[in-house]
């Protein structure tokens, strides 16, 4: 089965900075780095290549993050995609309420950009978007029932961004076997624009909740999100999302049956096993089984999960 969300691939031209950036307020702090070896499309399916290079893998409470620095990417120019764009587009840190706006000058001074600090929709919480020093977005979300939490800022989701969001939520519930427990159409809203720098915005949301992490869909409408062109893994900014399984080869059978493709394989690797895929819009997602012996890489092992969960429980009581 699937026991959620493993963690997010980001491509990186400066991996020592990118490493120091995303330990800001003990966000998250590295786990391991090894080197990339290079391989063609052909040889791990899908389409999906991987240039020499080298990778870090980061933990934080809840949730994990890969970054790749790939040779091939030495002479690219960072692309600062618009909220809107299509794609895999950006993931959620959260903190409490009274202190996401401390966590908002921490990333400032880490070299972040932003068009606006932390702001409420009427949800009870606040919300901002910035940019890390090579333009990948970033959420920063202030919680009230996060308000006593003894630990550091959390990750919470990751946003996919897409032109067609009844086609995507559908794909994603049928690779993850678990419903969307919330949709919905926002907007047009003041307080949308200020979150989202934009004008007139309006958009419709969708949300899958997993044992650990959230996927988070958006379709705007205004302004309109467009199909992109399939990226590959070396395409500077957010490059994957990562699902942990506890059978790799009953999840590839599975996913096969019901009309998924991924790549040949499994691939094996010192963290694991692992197969790729892409969604109808193209964006890649990886299968991953931690190696038994690698026991603090298991999405079990972040006991900040099971914390929140308890912290947002007593909140609603």
């Amino acid at each position: 089965m699937i026991k959620g969300i493993h963690h997010t691939g980001l491509a990186v031209k400066d991996l020592d900075a990118s490493i120091k950036y995303f330990s800001t307020s003990q966000s998250f702090e590295l786990v391991s780095r090894a080197k990339v070896l290079a391989n063609s499309a052909d040889e791990t399916g899908s389409g999906i290549g991987m240039a020499a290079g080298e990778t870090a893998l980061l933990k934080g409470t809840s949730g994990f993050l890969e970054l790749f620095r790939f040779d091939s990417t030495s002479d690219q120019t960072a692309h600062n995609h618009a909220v809107y764009d299509a794609g895999i587009r950006h993931i959620c840190i959260q903190q409490g309420y009274s202190k996401v706006g401390d966590l908002f000058d921490a990333y400032a001074e880490a070299g972040s950009s932003s068009h606006n600090r932390p702001a409420g929709l009427g949800t009870g919480a606040l919300y901002c978007y910035i940019r890390d020093p090579e333009g990948n977005v970033i959420e920063l979300e202030g919680v009230r029932w996060g308000e006593n939490a003894t630990i550091s800022p959390w990750y919470t989701h990751t946003a996919i961004v897409t032109h067609d969001i009844a086609r995507l939520t559908a794909f994603y519930e049928k690779l993850t076997g678990t419903n969307s427990h919330r949709r919905g159409s926002f907007g047009p809203n003041d307080k949308f624009d200020a979150v989202a720098g934009l004008k007139d915005t309006r958009l419709d949301g969708a949300w899958i909740r997993l044992a650990h992490g959230e996927i988070e869909l958006w379709e705007y409408h205004t302004p309109r999100t467009e199909p992109a062109a399939h990226r590959d893994m070396t395409e500077l900014g957010w490059n994957h999302i990562c699902f942990e399984v506890d059978d790799i080869d009953h999840e590839t059978r599975r996913l096969e049956t019901i009309g998924i493709e991924v790549s040949d394989g499994p691939g094996r690797h010192s963290r694991g096993t692992s197969v790729y895929g892409r969604d109808p819009d193209g964006n890649i997602f990886e299968l991953f089984q931690p190696a038994a012996a690698q026991a603090d890489l298991f999405i079990s092992s972040l006991a900040g999960r099971a914390y929140l969960e308890e912290l947002k429980l007593a909140h609603a009581g």
